[in-house]
């Protein structure tokens, strides 16, 4: 009885890791699936500032970049990615990508984190599945 119960509970911290592996997946996925799909615009951004904010008494940045869509509108958008320091400097040139017609959801390409992103996620999701159907595990 006591496996039983046991088995129970780790069947529900399966399901939970599987569909918040899946909303996950589909928040990223969204937004590559637009650009392979709508195309993918490219353009130089500059650094002009950074956003601060103060998790647990550390401090993050966020770089915000601006630049000119392929239209001619200038956009300005914060990079996704938080550091620990103001990184890039100001005035820093960086590489953009976008989606024509959403060019407020441009981010600077990082294909390296990116992919590893993603062999993560359906490989834990790959092996949590493989734990439900019975093939690793008790």
């Amino acid at each position: 009885q006591w496996q039983r119960e046991t088995f129970g509970h780790e069947m529900v911290f399966v399901w939970l890791g599987i569909i918040l592996l899946v909303f996950v997946a589909v928040i990223l996925l969204r937004d590559d699936i637009a650009l392979l799909t709508n195309g993918r615009a490219h353009a130089t951004g500059t650094v002009f500032d950074h956003r601060q904010s103060t998790e647990d008494g550390s401090p993050t940045f966020t770089a915000r970049v601006r630049f000119t869509s392929a239209d001619g509108a200038v956009v300005e958008f914060d990079d996704n990615m938080l550091k620990s320091s103001p990184e890039p400097a100001a005035g820093t040139i960086v590489r953009v990508i976008y989606d024509p017609s959403h060019p407020q959801r441009a981010r600077i390409p990082r294909p390296a984190l990116r992919a590893a992103i993603y062999i993560f996620l359906f490989g834990t999701l790959s092996l949590l599945i493989a734990k439900l159907a019975g093939l690793i595990g008790g």
